[in-house]
């Protein structure tokens, strides 16, 4: 008998970054006082802008790089950063799941973390009831390490949350994109 093909199709690109320290951007989110509560988050806060970026424009340049490494890779033209924000979890604090709709690529900057590193739990597109045991090609979710100053991109569409904070404070800049019009 001979050995079948096999095709590996449709991989889903996610891509993580690192990115260079950016100490200006850590004091201004641990001192910022006014946040707000967002209902994804658990025990934790959420910046009231959704233009957090626009603050720091070399991060956000350095981010708009990673992201057209990202696009090119894909086949994309024209993606940017649409809006961004800041996340703060405290001890215990986490996010539930979700996904980004109306936006192309999303990712996640690990501004400060306290602990060496912290994970982000994206679950795989394909529903499980296609499957009767788990084999490389279909896992539940996939796990991926972070550790400050990591930047993560992924298709805005993948559900994903993050693993409890186990310490006092884990804060990160989220942000959406779209093409340029």
């Amino acid at each position: 008998m001979k050995h079948p093909e096999t095709y590996e199709l449709f991989p889903t690109l996610v891509q993580k970054h690192n990115i260079d320290p950016q100490e200006s951007i850590v004091q201004d989110i641990l001192d910022d006082n006014d946040l707000g509560d967002h209902g994804i988050i658990l025990g934790g806060m959420r910046s009231k802008s959704h233009k957090v970026l626009e603050n720091y424009p070399k991060l956000k340049q350095e981010i708009q790089n990673s992201i057209n490494e990202y696009a090119e890779k894909l086949g994309m033209d024209n993606v940017i950063i649409a809006n961004s924000w800041y996340n703060v979890y405290f001890q215990g604090g986490s996010v539930r799941r979700h996904n980004h709709p109306g936006s192309i690529v999303s990712g996640a900057y690990y501004v400060h973390l306290e602990m060496p590193k912290s994970h982000l739990l994206i679950e795989n597109p394909n529903p499980p009831e296609l499957w009767n045991k788990l084999t490389k090609y279909n896992p539940i979710v996939e796990e991926i390490i972070v550790q400050q100053n990591d930047l993560l991109l992924f298709p805005s569409r993948l559900y994903h949350t993050t693993d409890p904070n186990e310490s006092s404070r884990r804060v990160c800049v989220s942000f959406n994109t779209n093409y340029v019009e």
